[in-house]
Formats: C-alpha cells, structure tokens, sequence
C-alpha cells in the first residue's frame, strides 16, 4: 500500500541531503539514501524542478520524497510498507 503526496518537514545537512523527516507529531532520523533523481518539466509554461529521494528511517520505513525547488517546500511522495 502507498500513501502519496503530503507536506512534511524535512531537515537538511550541509549538502542538502535530508537527515530527518517529521510528520504526524513524530520525527524520523534517516539512516539511508537509497536513490536520488531529479525532475525538471517546463511542459506547459510552468516551470517545475524536484529533488526525489528515496530514503530509510531508524524505524526501517522506506520513504519517497521530494523538495520542490522553486517553492522550496519538502513532499511525502510514497511510503512503502
């Protein structure tokens, strides 16, 4: 089962690597990066730029996750369980 696209608070290192995500009253250290893409799509006009990570938690959730450049905002893309 997946769940898909809610904010969430992310914190950072110097590399802009996420170290932690918060959500739902919880924080959630990430232990892992497993992979990093990026997508850029001008299509249409409107300009969007994300930074997608899929990363592992020290309680071994396995997590989606992008920072919408030219908002600067953090999204829960997918969880996988």
């Amino acid at each position: 089962m997946a769940k898909r696209f809610e904010k969430v608070e992310i914190s950072t290192n110097a590399e802009g690597d996420p170290v932690s995500i918060k959500r739902n009253g919880g924080k959630r250290m990430t232990v892992a990066i497993h992979e990093r893409w990026r997508l850029e799509d001008g299509w249409g006009g409107d300009e969007e730029k994300r930074c997608y990570y899929r990363i592992q938690t020290d309680r071994g959730s396995v997590y989606d996750i992008y920072h919408e450049l030219v908002a600067d905002c953090w999204y829960l893309d997918r969880i996988y369980d």
